[in-house]
């Protein structure tokens, strides 16, 4: 084998009459050309493109088209070449990675995240107080411990204060001791509001969720306050996943940030609402479905994803205790992308 010159003019045989020798070297190594590229030197007259050997006819011709309709333009935001060494053949071969995202510290961005822009990882066991809407952090926890002699089964609520602070889980991490086959389940459901029945209600029900009716000819009334930040007012969902449509919703309503409640209650009976309005609660979402403990133990749900809370969404946690009364104890830790902004000082952050 031997290195093998094909010279071409800058005025003459580009069209443009420039070159850019990392658009030309990546437009060659796509081709069908069979012989190795070795290099492409440049002066202000020419362009030297080098190759490990001669050149078959056919491959020949092809270089010419390449040269003939190269623009001259250079590939977009191009790193350092990174010389990667072919195992066992002692090629080496340059190559350049190309549109690279880094962040605004300047660093490379070297892995995928489900953790959207402008969020932070936040690890926590307990909620928020959901009668401090700013509160962040100072809820229910998230743990559970059965005495003998307690109800074998035991209900929490953890809640999320979203509405100032855009929150997504993203991996649970559960601890558990002295277990016999204890079993907790995690479901999503949402706040509900009160109503009593009427024949001339201003309201109507549709299974669990409240819609509207003409005044007067409806079959409830709300009792409850529908517009206190958890009246029962249940923002509609934003899957992830695009394939999965979102479910209709039949209300419409302003947020006061100021004051923290809703304002402006309209109906939306064709279904294209923002806001749904829950009598009964339901399980909306399974996320842990009767997971069985033994003995001792650790375990992380890892998971790439990370699913977005809307408002009036809580977690309800069911701990089952198996058997014969023992005691036992669990509690777990949310992995969670969430803005943590205007935090007040209340000591729960």
């Amino acid at each position: 084998m031997a290195e093998t010159l094909y010279m071409f003019n800058m005025e003459e045989d580009f069209p443009n009459g420039k070159v850019a020798t990392d658009r030309l070297t990546n437009e060659i190594k796509e081709s069908d050309i069979t012989i190795a590229l070795d290099r492409i030197d440049t002066d202000s007259v020419n362009c030297n493109v080098w190759f490990k050997d001669v050149l078959p006819a056919y491959d020949s011709t092809t270089l010419t088209y390449i040269v003939s309709v190269h623009a001259g333009e250079p590939m977009p935001t191009s790193t350092q070449p990174v010389k990667i060494e072919e195992y066992k053949t002692g090629i080496s071969q340059d190559v350049h990675l190309f549109d690279e995202f880094r962040d605004s510290g300047g660093k490379l961005r070297v892995h995928q995240t489900s953790r959207k822009d402008g969020l932070a990882i936040h690890w926590t066991s307990t909620g928020d107080d959901k009668s401090n809407t700013r509160n962040f952090g100072g809820g229910t926890s998230i743990s559970h411990k059965h005495i003998v002699g307690d109800s074998t089964s035991k209900v929490i609520y953890i809640d999320f204060n979203v509405m100032f602070n855009e929150s997504w889980i993203h991996e649970v991490i559960l601890t558990w001791d002295k277990c016999d086959l204890d079993v907790i389940t995690v479901d999503i459901v949402p706040n509900v509001c009160m109503i009593t029945d009427s024949t001339a209600g201003n309201f109507n029900t549709y299974g669990p969720i409240v819609i509207p009716a003409m005044p007067g000819t409806g079959c409830c009334n709300i009792v409850s306050d529908v517009y206190a930040y958890n009246g029962g007012l249940v923002a509609k969902d934003s899957p992830s996943d695009p394939t999965i449509t979102a479910g209709p919703a039949f209300w419409n309503a302003d947020f006061n940030e100021s004051t923290s409640r809703f304002e402006n209650l309209t109906a939306a009976p064709l279904g294209d609402g923002a806001y749904n309005i829950f009598h009964e609660e339901r399980a909306l979402n399974r996320i842990f479905n009767r997971i069985t403990l033994l003995q001792s133990g650790f375990q992380i749900f890892n998971s790439s994803d990370a699913d977005e809370l809307t408002h009036g969404l809580r977690l309800r946690a069911t701990f089952d205790t198996n058997g014969v009364d023992h005691e036992w104890a669990a509690s777990g830790i949310l992995v969670m992308h969430r803005a943590i902004v205007n935090v007040q000082s209340d000591g729960c952050i």
